[in-house]
């Protein structure tokens, strides 16, 4: 068995398109994310897939060892995708992860079950293997401020 942690941090910004995509899904919100154009800026799905690649030991989703491993213009989702299909030829399984969202200024305790039903076509397993969770920091940081969001994801693989 192996773990993995992984984290993803995106910028608020003040835009006319008011919206997050988390998990695939695009909720409208008060501002947009910054966005450097090479994804879009999905933390949920960059945390969970760093997680994965940390859990391989082949360093971080910007700077995987795995030569064909890319994000540049992909969907959250696709990165995630590229990182369940390396477990799979790397001959690992997922355990299970575990997915916390950190924002001040909303509610999405609605949006969980079709977040979780993406993350798990994105990683080809059971929901039942996926928690995600959303808080807030009570004001605290640049979450709190509504600065910024991140995600921070925690996997369990094992060899096949």
């Amino acid at each position: 068995m192996r773990i993995g942690y992984g984290f993803c941090a995106a910028r608020c910004k003040e835009k006319d398109d008011r919206f997050i995509i988390l998990a695939g899904k695009k909720i409208e919100w008060r501002v947009g994310l910054f966005s450097d154009g090479e994804h879009d800026r999905d933390v949920v799905a960059l945390a969970a897939a760093d997680a994965l690649v940390g859990a391989m030991s082949l360093g971080s989703i910007k700077h995987c060892t795995e030569a064909d491993f890319d994000l540049k213009h992909k969907t959250g989702l696709q990165v995630l995708t590229q990182a369940a299909r390396l477990l799979q030829e790397k001959c690992y399984t997922l355990a299970n992860i575990d997915i916390l969202v950190l924002l001040q200024d909303i509610r999405l305790a609605q949006y969980i079950p079709e977040m979780k039903q993406n993350l798990s076509s994105a990683l080809d397993c059971s929901e039942d293997q996926i928690n995600l969770k959303i808080d807030q920091e009570q004001w605290l940081g640049y979450t709190g401020s509504n600065d910024g969001i991140n995600a921070r994801a925690v996997c369990l693989i094992e060899s096949k």
